[in-house]
């Protein structure tokens, strides 16, 4: 008589037999893991700790590559911005020095066909400046945003177009690739709940 008093609900879900998806072995409602393959068992509460284990495993993973990132972009960005600033600044004075210099007269003198004049060194040293100084900006705008953890469409375009200013050094655009590729990839990190857009 005592079992009329039970759900008749409850009844179904205490008769139905319950099978590991990994080793078919048969299964209490109660359990946590496999007892025979250890596999946890899906809606336990040892699954919704795995998924939290997970999660937290992620943030710290996204945490530590930004912050790479940052360094990166930090030992970048502000020397070549001072770099190029003073290079713009100084332009005339770098550019009649060169020209001027007995051994760049002397390749003059070897090499007449060049043409080479102190404007053409000015202009080719105010180039590079405002090469650098806009790859350094950039990049300095993408270190904005990693820190503020918004706006990953500016924080990646700043970070490949700091990349592409960058053309005049092999190493340093081939580095700029790397780091803005780790940008582009990082767009849960610029969420809050970045976390949450893991898949369980």
């Amino acid at each position: 008589m005592e079992n009329d008093f039970i759900p008749y609900a409850y009844k179904i879900i205490m008769s139905q037999d319950y099978f590991c998806s990994q080793c078919g072995n048969k299964l209490e409602p109660t359990m946590q893991f496999c007892p025979r393959c250890g596999t946890v068992i899906a809606g336990s509460a040892a699954e919704e700790q795995m998924i939290a284990d997970q999660k937290e495993a992620y943030m710290q993973y996204q945490e530590s590559r930004m912050t790479f990132v940052l360094f990166l972009l930090a030992i970048y960005s502000i020397p070549v911005l001072i770099l190029g600033i003073i290079a713009l600044v100084n332009a005339d004075l770098a550019a009649s020095t060169i020209f001027n210099s007995l051994e760049f007269q002397n390749w003059i003198t070897n090499h007449p066909e060049t043409g080479i004049g102190e404007s053409d060194i000015k202009g080719y040293l105010s180039w590079i400046g405002g090469m650098c100084t806009a790859s350094g900006i950039a990049g300095i705008i993408t270190m904005v945003t990693i820190i503020l953890r918004k706006y990953w469409i500016v924080g990646t375009i700043a970070c490949f177009a700091s990349t592409i200013l960058c053309v005049w050094s092999l190493f340093g655009f081939i580095i700029g690739f790397f780091v803005s590729m780790m940008v582009l990839s990082a767009k849960d990190y610029f969420f809050k709940d970045y976390a949450t857009n893991l898949s369980a």
